[in-house]
């Protein structure tokens, strides 16, 4: 009997030992998911933050396309009458507008010219002198197929 007992205890003695390195081991891995946790939720908000700005920025070129198509809608009505031979004096603003534009084609002729005799991609240079990515842009939509990219 008294070999039983202590046969017993010893097992017994052996199952706590276990159930503490398991104790131990379920605290770590809770630390573990913790972190996890942690990290997801930063992930999370910054993702917010990410979206939020995609959105803002989306409502400001939503704002200035509306304004640049306003004023193409002048600078075309303006052409139409000039084509016409109704020509009114451009306001001032549409004066502006032609003067850039023909000195953004010379600008880029001539960008086109020299970067062709250099092997240079024209068309991304182009856009990068205007602060745009040629990736940035949906060619498709623009009608121009995939090859651009």
């Amino acid at each position: 009997m008294h070999d039983a007992n202590q046969d017993l205890r010893t097992e017994n003695e052996e199952f706590v030992a276990h159930i503490g390195e398991w104790n131990i081991a379920v605290a770590e891995q809770a630390h573990g998911i913790q972190g996890l946790k942690d990290r997801c939720r930063s992930s999370d908000a910054d993702c917010a933050a990410a979206m939020r700005y995609v959105s803002q920025e989306r409502e400001r070129m939503k704002a200035g396309l509306t304004m640049y198509n306003a004023e193409l809608a002048k600078l075309r009505q303006y052409l139409e009458e000039h084509d016409r031979g109704k020509v009114c004096s451009p306001s001032l603003r549409v004066k502006a507008l032609l003067a850039e534009n023909a000195s953004l084609r010379r600008a880029n002729s001539v960008l086109r010219q020299n970067s062709a005799d250099h092997g240079l991609n024209t068309d991304a240079l182009i856009l990068s002198t205007a602060g745009l990515s040629a990736s940035g842009l949906d060619w498709e939509l623009l009608g121009l197929g995939s090859d651009h990219t």
